[in-house]
């Protein structure tokens, strides 16, 4: 077990009393090895969501629109798919312009799977 020894003398002397207690061979200088020691800092991981591959959204909503059928915009959103409100715009129009889904009535639209595709 070590033990810590505490003395008290004036500051003038301390070159004095440290040469005489490490001359004394009650105690063993050793310098530390810092060179195997070194830990290099990892950058944090990132807490964004991840990116998806690109139509990932609107594969959602097609699948989603496959399996319920005749659905609204407040159907779609309240399944909470994880789309963004500006996306879903964005995905419902692309898809209508691919000719994949199409609007149905008037506002409120309802969108359902298109019978025929566009080519």
């Amino acid at each position: 077990m070590a033990y810590v020894m505490i003395a008290v003398f004036p500051i003038e002397e301390l070159p004095d009393v440290i040469r005489e207690f490490v001359t004394s061979g009650r105690v063993k200088v050793e310098k530390p090895n810092y060179e195997g020691n070194v830990v290099k800092a990892t950058p944090e991981l990132s807490k964004k969501r991840t990116k998806h591959p690109i139509g990932h959204d609107r594969n959602l909503l097609l699948e989603f629109i496959r399996q319920t059928g005749d659905v609204g915009y407040d159907d779609i959103m309240s399944a909470d798919l994880g789309i963004a409100d500006q996306s879903l715009a964005y995905n419902l129009n692309y898809l209508i312009d691919k000719g994949e889904i199409v609007r149905v009535g008037e506002k409120p639209y309802r969108y359902k799977i298109s019978e025929t595709k566009k080519t």
